[in-house]
């Protein structure tokens, strides 16, 4: 993209000038690209430190039993406002999730992979794990997915039911979307992926709240049943 100032847009203010502010703009312009680069390559060594922690984590919970519903339990507590008819059997069946991070500092490109991998005898769809790329190159934002493989056993079973409307899916829709809003959405589940246990310690905290609340309110109504036993007693 240019930045130079066009003089025809300007007329009132000499060329001689313009050509000093053009200059001037040219060499903010470099620093903001050079500090760019520079902190893709900070980016580049960051995540080079994280990966192989990410990757242990990828592997406790894949060989562990107790912990194989650890991102269902994780993306249920963010996202189940939004979900739809079938996001409940995608989080059922959903066993691990994977984030992968390149970047190009000479490009100005980064390339972010989510990989999403499931449990065998999934009804919604054959495929074993679900691709969701976010490739962002000088500012310009393009989104990648898998092509979902639909289960036919599942389809054929149920073609004879009449549904009042299809089965729609939150979670679906985001990873088949490519359009560029879906990159806000992307960034939640980065968050997610980075620090998980902020989530599920939102949630604890919410359900602690709610059972003080409980206690209190429970506390008014028995405060309330003593007073009318005393009345009782004076009636009496």
């Amino acid at each position: 993209m240019s930045h130079k100032i066009i003089a025809q847009e300007f007329k009132p203010i000499q060329e001689n000038l313009l050509e000093k502010l053009n200059a001037i703009n040219d060499k903010i312009q470099n620093y903001y690209t050079a500090n760019k680069k520079k902190t893709m390559v900070i980016e580049n060594e960051f995540n080079d430190k994280l990966a192989p922690h990410y990757k242990k984590r990828f592997e406790l919970i894949s060989k562990t039993k107790g912990l194989d519903d650890f991102w269902s339990s994780v993306i249920s507590q963010a996202m189940i406002s939004n979900f739809d008819t079938e996001d409940e059997t995608f989080v059922k069946y959903l066993s691990n999730l994977d984030l992968s991070c390149s970047y190009d500092a000479e490009k100005e490109m980064s390339v972010r992979k989510l990989t999403f991998h499931f449990k065998s005898g999934n009804p919604l769809f054959t495929n074993t794990t679900l691709e969701k790329v976010l490739t962002n190159t000088a500012g310009e934002v393009k989104m990648t997915n898998s092509s979902i493989t639909k289960n036919e056993t599942k389809n054929n079973n149920n073609k004879n039911k009449k549904r009042k409307e299809a089965p729609r899916s939150f979670l679906l829709n985001f990873i088949e979307s490519q359009e560029p809003e879906v990159s806000e959405l992307f960034e939640e589940f980065c968050k997610m992926f980075e620090d998980p246990f902020t989530v599920l310690l939102e949630n604890e905290e919410g359900d602690e709240e709610d059972d003080d609340d409980e206690i209190s309110f429970d506390g008014e109504e028995d405060g309330d049943e003593g007073e009318e036993d005393e009345e009782e007693e004076d009636d009496e």
